[in-house]
């Protein structure tokens, strides 16, 4: 989390939760290189799409 400075990976909004950049559902795995920092609003945005376009 320290290398996003503690804000969300996508609109750098203080980070709320931790998200699966690919999601489990998806097939992504649970691994450090797979999780990022996510506020709640572009959380519910991005929910378990892959790729994800913002």
């Amino acid at each position: 989390m320290a290398y996003f400075g503690g804000r969300c990976w996508l609109c750098r909004a203080p980070y709320e939760a931790i998200d699966h950049v690919k999601p489990l559902a998806q097939g992504g795995a649970h691994c450090l290189s797979n999780l990022r920092p996510i506020c709640s609003p572009c959380n519910l945005r991005k929910g378990d799409r892959w790729p994800f376009h913002c």
